[in-house]
């Protein structure tokens, strides 16, 4: 009985200790820089975290024949970080102009200074570590390449700049300064109203940057259109935005899609739904404007009646069709609302040819000689059969 006791209590201070002991994770446990260009710079973050309720402190360890290269954000190599507030690190490589192309590692290590436990005691004082494992690639061709996103036009009042803002990513291993080029167009994309173009500031590979301005104008009220195109990026998107009154309020809706089922049959009737939603601050009159084509050619024109939209509400539009012959069909248009125009918005749906079932009626004569056939057959084979039993 004693042996046991001793053997329960045993059991229990383990699980005390193992229960209190600090752990910390490192994630990602591989980081790999691909390309990195001789003279030139990356940069990736890793997050350490821990187990520990309180604030503890630690310290890095490069282990690398290259570890002049490798440095933490402001070359600091001491932190701190806790269970609520884990360390976001960001990880930085500055190979020499000189170095050798190839392929190189690292480790780092995330040690923690001496932690002692809340009891106190003797060999309660430890230390925890993690580390992460470095792949670097060096070479010595300039790539550039970047990729763009977060368009933003704002509308704005007569004479007032117009403000635009973009988020560009430099994917290539060399700095960058992207030229990004603006043509704005009236209402119906007819007539060029005006032309601009700057260049982004800095942007370090592997780093985020924001590009943006301030474009002077003098347009009349009324809604505009902007292409932007960014040829480092290889990237052009479209844009759409307002000139107002000093003061006034701009309305703002977006077609959410053309909704259509994917198969239907010749004869049936096709229910195509453009959906319009409002995002401005009240009510709109909306209208859906656009064609229906067959084979690359227009049909016909659509174009439903005008419903009132409110603020933050969506409307289904209805349009229905009949088609007349199998093939592909596409629709596609705008909602005019409140005098001002939508993105445009596509859809397509396919009608099927009807298989026609053969006229069964055409068949009766043919079925009602058979019928006879089978019945002199079946009396000639029953009077056989009678005249062999009288025999």
């Amino acid at each position: 009985m004693k042996i046991f006791w001793l053997s329960a209590i045993i059991l229990i201070l383990s699980f005390t200790i193992v229960s209190g002991a600090t752990t910390i994770g490192v994630s990602p446990g591989t980081m790999t820089f691909s390309k990195v260009l001789k003279g030139g710079y990356a940069e990736q973050y890793v997050q350490v975290s821990t187990n520990r309720i309180e604030n503890i402190s630690g310290h890095i360890n490069i282990i690398s024949d290259v570890s002049d290269w490798i440095h933490l954000e402001q070359n600091s190599s001491f932190f701190e970080f806790s269970v609520s507030n884990p360390l976001l690190a960001k990880i930085i490589i500055t190979p020499p102009d000189d170095a050798r192309t190839g392929n190189y590692t690292a480790t780092i290590e995330f040690v923690t200074d001496r932690i002692t436990s809340v009891t106190g005691g003797a060999g309660s004082a430890v230390r925890a570590s993690a580390a992460t494992r470095l792949n670097i690639e060096v070479v010595g061709e300039q790539l550039i390449g970047c990729s763009i996103g977060a368009y933003t036009i704002y509308s704005t009042e007569e004479n007032e700049p117009i403000d635009f803002f973009a988020m560009i990513l430099n994917t290539g291993n060399t700095r960058i300064k992207p030229k990004i080029e603006l043509n704005f167009w009236d209402q119906l994309q007819q007539n060029l109203v005006l032309k601009y173009e700057f260049n982004a500031p800095e942007i370090l590979p592997t780093t985020r940057g924001e590009a943006s301005a301030k474009i002077p104008q003098k347009l009349p009220l009324g809604q505009y259109w902007a292409d932007v195109t960014t040829p480092d990026c290889k990237s052009t998107e479209l844009l759409t935005f307002s000139i107002v009154e000093k003061g006034a309020i701009v309305d703002e809706g977006k077609l959410n899609g053309i909704f259509v089922k994917p198969l239907f049959y010749v004869d049936d009737v096709v229910e195509i739904t453009p959906v319009f939603a409002n995002k401005g601050p009240r009510p709109v009159f909306a209208q859906f404007k656009g064609t229906l084509s067959f084979d690359g050619k227009v049909l016909q024109t659509l174009e439903t009646d005008e419903f009132q939209v409110r603020p933050n509400q969506n409307h289904d539009f209805k349009i229905y069709y009949t088609p007349k012959k199998p093939g592909i069909y596409g629709v596609r248009g705008r909602v005019v609302y409140n005098q001002k125009l939508t993105y445009e918005s596509s859809a397509t749906f396919t009608a099927l040819e009807i298989t026609k079932m053969p006229n069964i009626l055409s068949f009766w004569p043919l079925l009602i000689y058979l019928i006879i056939l089978l019945l002199i057959i079946f009396l000639i084979a029953k009077i056989r059969e009678e005249l062999k039993k009288k025999r």
